[in-house]
């Protein structure tokens, strides 16, 4: 609090001219609107106020400002902002609050509380009140009348008890809810479809969607997987730039996946596929999202010789998930798969030698490459004869460095050295 200034006693601000008995006091004066003020005014080389002058000439902008003014209340320690008292007095007194101001180990700061200016509705509240009167009224020319009911609502209605259909209305009044209609869901919905002959991860655009593919293959590596089942590439190729340009999902992401990593513009996504060199699409695992543009179909005809032949009659699921049909005119047969093991009947393993001549090659080579001796030529004795001479080697080394050591000694010492 200031001190009188004729005591001239105690702490003093040279911008404002004013004396404080405490630094609390001081600090305190420091932070307000009026010690700021006082700083402008100083910057600007003009004289400071007094406190009374401050006060009044802010009453009195803020009396003639033509916009409300609203205070405001801020707390330092959790930088929030309250529009009134009571609602920061209430945060100041919660549990949740005191436990910040413990682990801060220091007092609860005092709130900063400013002005703002709030603006004037008022002009728009008449205007929609004035809309929603005439919209009441009905406009000239035009006549408002109740709704008709056919007679199967009309019967309903009659049958309805009465506080029920109270009840109803007073719902509908109340609803502030509103119902988009399907138009507005359809223009929502309009997307600008991408151009096949647009590429995926430059934007370059080629003469047509074979040219496309053909350089999107040779420059990043993209191709369509089971291109032999694709039954719709300009469908499936529209829906991966889709992906790209309104997802913002890279290739390699599954597009059903909620968690999917997701960029803020096409921009992004494409330098970042192209950067990380990841310019395939998501497939293993991931059938169900192209599925529209794929069509198995039938599995080809593959007789097999020893294979349990059935009618289209007596077909079932077998336990092998494999079911092989006889054709209808009965010259050939059908194998019919499951689609779980899909990705096993496209790989193609490599047959084995079963001659046992090959199968010794086989193991004595990975023998070999695990350094393990083997029992050709009488290889037990080699080895036994090599560890022998190998120790007869580190006995020989041994002797003939002790024999150098005892050379080395002198025996014609001077007088003083006793030892």
């Amino acid at each position: 609090m200031a001190a009188d200034p004729s005591a001239q006693e105690g702490l003093y601000c040279s911008t404002a001219g004013t004396y404080f008995e405490s630094r609390e006091d001081l600090t305190e004066h420091q932070k307000s609107d009026f010690h700021r003020y006082n700083l402008k005014r100083k910057i600007a080389g003009l004289p400071p106020v007094t406190r009374e002058w401050y006060e009044a000439r802010k009453a009195q902008l803020l009396a003639s400002a033509a916009t409300p003014v609203q205070r405001v209340w801020y707390d330092p320690l959790t930088r929030r902002k309250f529009y009134s008292e009571n609602t920061y007095l209430a945060f100041t007194r919660s549990k949740k609050y005191q436990q910040e101001v413990k682990k801060s180990g220091e007092p609860a700061p005092a709130p900063i509380v400013t002005l703002r200016k709030v603006e004037d509705t008022s002009a728009q509240q008449a205007q929609q009140a004035q809309q929603q009167q005439a919209a009441a009224k009905g406009g000239p020319g035009f006549t408002v009348k109740p709704a008709v009911k056919s007679a199967a609502a009309a019967a309903a209605a009659a049958e309805q008890p009465e506080g029920e259909g109270d009840e109803e209305e007073e719902v509908d009044e109340g609803s502030d809810w509103e119902t988009a209609s399907e138009e507005e869901m359809q223009t929502d919905e309009k997307w600008e479809e991408w151009d096949v002959r647009r590429s995926l991860f430059d934007n370059r655009q080629s003469a047509s969607m074979e040219e496309n593919l053909e350089y999107m293959f040779k420059n990043f590596g993209f191709y369509f997987p089971d291109s032999q089942y694709l039954s719709d590439p300009e469908g499936l190729l529209k829906y991966l730039g889709a992906k790209l340009q309104y997802g913002h999902v890279p290739l390699y992401e599954s597009g059903d996946n909620p968690n999917a990593k997701q960029f803020h513009s096409l921009h992004a996504v494409q330098r970042h596929m192209v950067d990380t060199n990841q310019c395939k699409m998501l497939y293993e695992d991931n059938e169900e999202e192209y599925e529209e543009y794929y069509d198995y179909g039938e599995e080809e005809e593959m007789p097999q010789a020893g294979a349990l032949i059935l009618s289209s009659a007596e077909a079932g699921p077998s336990a092998t998930y494999e079911l092989v049909l006889a054709g209808s005119g009965g010259g050939g047969t059908r194998v019919l798969g499951s689609r779980e093991f899909a990705r096993y009947y496209r790989q193609r393993p490599r047959l084995t030698d079963g001659r046992a001549s090959v199968q010794a090659a086989q193991v004595q080579a990975q023998y070999r490459r695990l350094a393990v001796p083997l029992l050709e030529g009488g290889g037990s004795e080699a080895i036994v004869e090599q560890k022998l001479q190998k120790r007869r080697q580190n006995k020989a080394e041994r002797l003939r460095l002790k024999m150098e050591l005892a050379v080395d000694k002198i025996a014609k010492l001077p007088k003083n050295v006793t030892y």
